[in-house]
């Protein structure tokens, strides 16, 4: 069991943005704001940082979300938000509030299931999985989906230097899938509900572009 610090930063602006969510425009602003700091955007001048991010955007209704792990929530509590205008698409907003939460989750092997949903769908492929997935029957596509999310929740753990020794279980109830964009490429997600036996925070997230706003997981309970 590990235990990790979290904050969550909720960005209201002072004209509410009223188009769709846009989880990728708010990680484009922050990283022009600050271009110099790594942890907030992935790049360095030696090009792009492969590992688990531990600063997360988000999108809820009206308001942007920030979500940072470990070392993220350390650095997302000194950034001074308030009064900072970022440029999402063509028009600038202005921040005219800051909701900071701190918090910290023990992650570890529970004796029960619990449950989470997808807030955003889910994006558990790679090229070669994806095409391996296409060839399966059914009931092998849902096998493999209960595969992809043991490997999702391993790989996102291992980012946090967490490492499960203990049987680790998942199964994913199927409610949907959708296209989504990312990038310059469609991608299958899913969405439904996550059933494991891993106790981990609300806000965490699994699968390729946690960055920007997929894999979100929330417990029932989740208030944010």
């Amino acid at each position: 069991m590990k235990k990790i610090k979290i904050a969550i930063a909720r960005l209201c602006f002072q004209e509410p943005y009223s188009g769709p969510p846009v989880p990728h425009l708010l990680r484009g602003a922050i990283a022009s704001q600050y271009p110099n700091h790594p942890i907030f955007h992935q790049h360095t001048q030696n090009g792009f940082i492969y590992r688990y991010p531990m600063i997360q955007y988000r999108w809820d209704k009206t308001d942007g979300l920030i979500f940072a792990f470990g070392s993220g929530a350390e650095s997302l509590i000194n950034i001074p938000f308030l009064n900072t205008s970022l440029r999402l698409g063509n028009k600038c907003f202005s921040i005219s509030d800051v909701q900071l939460n701190l918090l910290t989750h023990t992650i570890s092997i529970s004796s029960r299931l619990n449950r989470y949903f997808f807030r955003s769908p889910w994006l558990p492929f790679n090229q070669t999985n994806y095409s391996r997935y296409q060839s399966l029957s059914l009931k092998e596509q849902q096998t493999e989906r209960d595969r992809l999310a043991v490997a999702n929740i391993l790989s996102a753990l291992k980012g946090l230097d967490i490492f499960i020794q203990e049987c680790l279980y998942a199964g994913f109830v199927f409610k949907r899938s959708r296209i989504c964009h990312y990038k310059e490429a469609s991608l299958l997600g899913f969405q439904g509900t996550l059933l494991t036996n891993i106790d981990l925070p609300s806000g965490f997230a699994i699968g390729k572009a946690v960055s920007h706003g997929y894999g979100w997981l929330e417990r029932p309970d989740a208030t944010f």
